[in-house]
């Protein structure tokens, strides 16, 4: 079997996406012969684009035996979709979330007919797949294979100064509290705002909640922009690019003194710092909302976060509930209820009897489970039973 993969997601930019793409490229490698056609940060992302068909026709006519073109994400896979015309390969297409239910009209009702066209369609979680079958996907076509985490995570030590470091370089107090921490880009659908203002003034007062992730502290020139913009086209250039719209609401709740004194914005860390933070906390939230046009695809942070032996609280919808099963490797909550928020974070955080057993088990659980090695090896299958019907 010969495959090329492309992907404009790839390091040494960092992300799940980046993540996902690296470790399926190396993983097929080692059962077939893949070639590769990826953005590395060398030149602007959109040389690669403008580049792409040209460089794909070459790759395809030096390497004759090439059976399937993957395309890693649905950005690629509508720049590439000319390949699907071609009867001497097959096509494949892997969907990650936003890129089935991108919100702008153009996209639902003209280009997704352009991924359908595609002879096998990956999902990441049983969420996306689903959006994909109510934009009528063919079944038959559409596949789930959920994202693998990085095992190494559990094995990097905690520097427990890291979290001490950082809070006193804020000026707060590192002794007295107990800490609940949340991850990620301060995107809509993360739910952060909504947690500082719903959840976190029902939560005992010795609770601070840390927020690790790119944060800045004034509007940017996109802020500016996207507030005189129309609100469709706004939402629909912020999904897009992945603008943390959550940003300017934050800071305004920050602006209360009470709520300033219970949260710590930490921003951007370097990766064995953050661990050590997530490590040092006693629970890990991801209390995703739902927003219209938007959803989370998997929630490799979430899995990352149980990896280092935390308890994970995340929200019951989307694709979080293919990476969190509720007992086996932390809980589920129900989105936007204040009521079972509360509750199991003082839960968690007066339980202090076998928590470290638990949560051990949680993260044996994590690593039967997900891995991307075991990721690969489903493509590979996949690939291989495809190719061999067709």
């Amino acid at each position: 079997m010969e495959l090329l993969f492309i992907s404009h997601k790839y390091p040494p930019s960092i992300g799940g996406m980046e993540n996902q793409s690296f470790h399926l490229i190396q993983g097929l490698a080692k059962k077939c012969k893949v070639h590769k056609l990826v953005y590395d940060g060398r030149g602007s992302v959109w040389s690669f684009y403008l580049g792409l068909k040209k460089k794909v026709k070459k790759i395809l006519k030096q390497n004759p035996g090439i059976q399937l073109v993957h395309c890693n994400d649905g950005t690629i896979g509508l720049m590439c979709d000319w390949l699907n015309d071609l009867s001497s390969i097959k096509t494949a297409v892997t969907l990650h979330g936003l890129d089935v239910v991108y919100p702008m009209d153009i996209f639902q009702n003209s280009l997704i007919k352009r991924l359908r066209r595609y002879d096998c369609v990956i999902a990441v979680s049983e969420a996306t797949k689903q959006e994909c079958l109510n934009r009528a996907f063919t079944p038959d076509k559409v596949f789930c294979i959920p994202n693998g985490v990085d095992h190494d995570i559990a094995e990097i030590p905690t520097n427990k100064m890291v979290l001490e470091n950082l809070l006193e370089s804020k000026g707060i107090e590192a002794k007295n509290h107990r800490y609940v921490v949340s991850m990620g880009r301060a995107v809509k659908r993360k739910g952060f705002s909504w947690f500082i203002e719903s959840v976190l003034p029902k939560l005992p007062n010795d609770v601070l909640y840390l927020i690790i992730g790119p944060f800045k502290k004034k509007n940017s020139f996109t802020d500016h922009l996207l507030n005189i913009l129309p609100k469709r086209m706004a939402k629909s250039i912020a999904l897009l690019f992945g603008v943390p719209t959550d940003q300017a609401t934050i800071r305004e709740l920050l602006k209360d003194k009470n709520t300033a004194s219970r949260v710590c914005v930490l921003g951007k860390l370097p990766f064995k710092d953050l661990l050590s933070v997530i490590s040092l906390s006693n629970v890990f939230v991801m209390p995703n909302i739902r927003v219209e046009g938007d959803m989370e695809g998997f929630g490799l942070v979430a899995l990352e976060a149980c990896m280092r032996g935390t308890t994970v609280l995340a929200s019951k919808i989307e694709g979080i509930q293919d990476a969190i099963i509720d007992g086996k490797n932390g809980f589920l909550v129900e989105s936007e209820n204040i009521d079972q928020w509360k509750t199991a974070i003082i839960k968690n955080l007066e339980i202090t009897d076998d928590v470290s057993s638990r949560n051990k088990a949680f993260v044996e659980y994590t690593l039967q489970n997900y891995s991307w090695n075991k990721m690969s090896e489903s493509y590979f299958q996949l690939f291989q039973s495809f190719l061999e019907k067709k």
